[in-house]
């Protein structure tokens, strides 16, 4: 998965909330990235799609 804050190898994780009818797209690396490990998220809303992406991050 390529974002703003560079290239990781990611877990994809795609999830249906049946009720709303509605998908939820993740891609996670935990072990690298800090705060969830979250790369990349796509998530519906009531506006439309909403991406979230990482920009960056420090290491500590």
């Amino acid at each position: 998965m390529t974002v703003p804050a560079g290239t990781f190898t990611c877990l994809y994780i795609r999830a249906k909330d049946s009720e709303k009818n509605q998908e939820i797209q993740q891609w996670i690396n935990p072990k690298l990235i800090p705060v969830l490990g979250m790369a990349k998220s796509i998530v519906p809303s009531q506006m439309g799609e909403v991406v979230l992406e990482l920009t960056s991050f420090k290491k500590n």
